[in-house]
């Protein structure tokens, strides 16, 4: 006896694709197979592009270290590179904040050694001799830094009436006059005649 055949049931395997895929066309299929294709082989090659950069990245650490820069340090300053200047402000504002209720504050650099004439980590006295020229650049400079990043006056770390938190303020202040002057691209006051107009 003979085993018949069974005969193919196009019809009925056709119903049952246009249930699953109503619209779908073979062109349509061989279509998102090749972007799929493409789109894989671009993560293929983003990942081996990856692994090289990190390993690039890796000598310019090894570098880095033989240079002397500390890379966590690097690390930190190129994190804050990318950041926007409002968040990488809020984040110094709030390291400041934290290192101050760590009784810590910044611009407070207990190595200073100001002539004798404090402990460690106190203010110095509210004289400009008890400070050398470099210590008083020094606190001048971190006040004028401060400054120019836009950070506000009260942000000073030194007790208002030492000498200290004097000379912190005036490089502020000259900090925030060259800031206004880049901003205005050089210009500080306007022109006389540009004022009485």
């Amino acid at each position: 006896m003979a085993r018949g055949r069974k005969k193919k049931q196009p019809d009925k395997i056709d119903e049952t694709m246009a249930m699953v895929t109503p619209n779908l066309t073979k062109e349509d299929f061989n279509e998102v197979v090749r972007e799929a294709i493409s789109a894989q082989g671009q993560i293929d090659e983003d990942a081996t592009d990856l692994a090289a950069s990190k390993a690039v990245l890796k000598g310019v650490f090894k570098r880095a270290e033989k240079l002397g820069i500390d890379t966590n340090d690097l690390k930190w300053a190129l994190a804050q590179n990318r950041m926007d200047n409002d968040l990488r402000e809020a984040s110094h504002r709030r390291r400041m904040l934290y290192m101050e209720f760590l009784d810590k504050p910044v611009g407070t650099q207990t190595s200073f050694d100001f002539a004798g004439a404090v402990g460690k980590g106190e203010e110095p006295e509210n004289q400009p001799e008890t400070m050398n020229e470099l210590q008083q650049h020094r606190i001048t400079d971190a006040g004028k830094s401060a400054g120019k990043s836009g950070m506000k006056a009260d942000t000073n770390p030194w007790l208002p009436g030492t000498y200290a938190h004097t000379l912190w303020h005036d490089g502020w202040q000259s900090g925030q006059s060259d800031k206004v002057s880049t901003e205005l691209g050089g210009a500080t006051e306007p022109e006389e005649e540009d004022a009485i107009a």
